[in-house]
């Protein structure tokens, strides 16, 4: 695959900005070599339905200014909807795991979950919060509007907490451990 495809996906999976320098080091490239590869990939978009925006030495994909009206319609379409299966998982994972990272959920869900995050925060379910350990990389958890929706006064009168919650963390200590070895191995 050539170094254009290969940023296009990694900014496509990142769905949040990602800096030049970090994208050099995943793709074990200078930072002269991504740029030309996203000066490329820009070309290469013209008149698609996708942009690449770039701000302080990061890059992150969007639709086209075009088709605002349209994305308008379909996002305010979706808040009036039930929430989708995607919505669902990405709760109940922010609900019994919670506050969590965007990156363990998407371990847990095996899915970017970028538009689905963005979404259960406009509808004030979840919220980000601060993460004590790294500040760069927040936190969601359960809203006070997710609470008294569901007509409760904390994540532990959801069903099942305690099982739920103690079932869960085993799998992703499983799938940690899992992916610990497997470094180990292919190093």
């Amino acid at each position: 695959m050539d170094i254009k495809s290969l940023i296009e996906n990694i900014i496509f999976v990142s769905g949040e900005p990602i800096s030049i320098k970090k994208m050099a080091q995943i793709l074990e490239l200078d930072e002269v070599k991504i740029i030309e590869g996203i000066k490329e990939l820009k070309k290469d978009m013209t008149n698609r339905g996708l942009e690449i925006v770039e701000k302080d030495n990061k890059v992150q994909m969007t639709t086209s200014p075009e088709a605002g009206k349209y994305i308008e319609k379909f996002i305010a379409s979706n808040l009036k909807e039930d929430l989708s299966e995607a919505g669902l998982e990405t709760l109940a994972a922010i609900s019994y795991l919670g506050p969590i990272t965007k990156h363990e959920i998407e371990e847990l869900r095996g899915v970017n979950c970028a538009f689905t995050l963005r979404n259960l925060l406009i509808r004030g379910l979840v919220e980000k919060t601060e993460n004590s350990k790294n500040s760069k990389i927040p936190l969601y958890k359960t809203s006070f509007d997710f609470l008294k929706k569901l007509g409760i006064k904390q994540e532990n009168d959801l069903p099942n907490y305690e099982k739920y919650k103690k079932e869960v963390e085993m799998i992703m200590a499983q799938h940690a451990k899992q992916q610990s070895e497997e470094e180990k191995n292919g190093q």
